[in-house]
């Protein structure tokens, strides 16, 4: 930016050296301008110009380069260079706010890979058995290539059943050959989900961003229940990993996870007769076995492969895993 404010400054006094006096304040108002528009904060950069330079004069040429060159960068690209590192990790940010939880999700993620495709010259007698052996009720239509050409649905077969004999007809003959809505591989799963609810579809063919015409797989509402349920596991533990930060600054404190190894001595034993022998200043949080969080009372028996999530002081590690694990505790010389 000041290097391109400098450029025009210098030409500018070449050319009407009376009213291009200093060449260099050009090269501050660059500056704002790139930093408003990469950052989307032209009143900021406004402020901070003005502050390094503290002339008056110059708040009228910052606040219209600003405001030009926000608006350029919107129209270019939507994304700032913060939002779009959030953006690179599926988060996706309106207003300050994450706005949609499935948003956290890639079609990529939720996806069904390799699915049941059918070729666009495939005979529908052999159409009608695919149906029954695959129980599917649409499929994406390909060329030989592997390419989407279209979409049949067991619907387009029984009307064309309807109207007579099927003999001598081809999937493309019923097909949906046109208008076909589909999801690419890299964009938010909450997009599709918008589609399939404005048509009321039940599958989505998936093409690859990096060859649109593919089919990689498929988008199906049981796909998006299991994609939204990861989802919410997926903010649950990152709302966990952010509250242990903000206890680790807590002075000699820290959470500690356990694994229950089948030779463990808790292994098969509820937690209230484990609790005699746990540290004193210990909170057994959570026990995650087989994918589901147990909230742990005293009935609550700890299996082999249970997670233990605690929270202890520091001093009491040894203690804590020699009642967990089977180590010697060699603070009391067990």
């Amino acid at each position: 930016g000041a290097m391109l404010g400098g450029i025009v400054g210098n030409v500018a006094q070449g050319w009407w050296p009376e009213v291009v006096i200093h060449p260099g304040a050009y090269a501050i108002v660059g500056m704002a301008a790139v930093f408003a528009g990469s950052a989307r904060a032209p009143i900021a950069a406004v402020l901070i110009v003005f502050e390094m330079s503290n002339d008056y004069q110059l708040i009228l040429p910052l606040m219209l380069a600003s405001v030009v060159a926000t608006l350029l960068a919107e129209h270019i690209f939507a994304e700032s260079i913060y939002t779009l590192k959030l953006r690179l990790k599926g988060i996706a940010l309106q207003r300050g706010r994450d706005v949609d939880l499935m948003q956290g999700l890639s079609v990529h993620e939720a996806m069904t890979a390799n699915p049941y495709v059918v070729e666009r010259n495939m005979p529908l007698e052999k159409l009608g058995q695919f149906f029954q052996d695959t129980h599917g009720h649409s499929f994406p239509v390909v060329d030989k290539e592997h390419n989407l050409v279209g979409m049949v649905s067991i619907t387009d077969f029984d009307r064309a059943a309807e109207r007579g004999s099927v003999d001598g007809l081809v999937v493309e003959d019923i097909a949906t050959m046109n208008d076909i809505v589909v999801a690419y591989d890299n964009e938010p799963l909450s997009s599709a989900l918008q589609r399939i609810g404005v048509r009321s579809l039940n599958k989505l063919p998936v093409l690859a961003h990096t060859d649109p015409r593919r089919v990689i797989g498929v988008i199906r509402r049981r796909d998006i229940v299991r994609a939204y349920n990861i989802a919410l596991a997926r903010r649950a533990n990152e709302q966990a990993q952010e509250d242990r930060l903000r206890l680790r600054h807590i002075d000699n404190t820290e959470f500690l996870d356990i694994e229950i190894e089948p030779d463990s001595p808790a292994a098969n034993l509820p937690l209230a007769d484990l609790a005699p022998k746990l540290p004193e200043d210990c909170i057994v949080i959570s026990v995650r076995r087989h994918g589901s969080i147990l909230i742990p009372h005293g009935d609550t028996v700890l299996k082999p492969g249970d997670l233990v999530s605690v929270f202890l002081r520091r001093t009491d590690e040894a203690r804590l895993r020699s009642c967990f694990l089977n180590q010697p505790d060699s603070l009391s010389g067990e």
